[in-house]
């Protein structure tokens, strides 16, 4: 339940603001949010976690993005107490989506087909 919890929060972090689901979203609780798309919130942090852990090893300073993005998690584990049940501790899980974007970026730049 509470790494569930916890998978959500990234999920709705690392969906882009600007496409159209999650404007229903972001207009109600958070609370209200997780309970109606626990799964796919679930699902979607996973996904993100996946994305950033697999372009560390593509990427120049793995050491300091992969700091960023596993902060969140010695965070919330060391401090269960703190991290669970509160709408802003999910803040703290912020590095998840900018090291998969910011992989995903530098994919595109360097395709595979591309020949750079």
């Amino acid at each position: 339940m509470f790494f569930r919890e916890q998978f959500a929060a990234i999920g709705i972090m690392s969906v882009p603001f600007a496409l159209p689901a999650y404007q229903s979203i972001a207009n109600l609780d958070a609370s209200w949010a997780r309970s109606l798309h626990e799964r796919q919130t679930f699902y979607t942090g996973i996904a993100a976690l996946g994305g950033a852990v697999l372009g560390l090893g593509f990427m120049r300073h793995r050491r300091l993005l992969a700091a960023l993005a596993l902060a969140g998690f010695c965070w919330s584990v060391a401090l269960r107490g703190s991290s669970m049940g509160h709408n802003f501790e999910g803040l703290f899980y912020i590095g998840v989506p900018l090291v998969c974007f910011t992989a995903a970026l530098l994919w595109v730049r360097c395709c595979p087909g591309s020949g750079c």
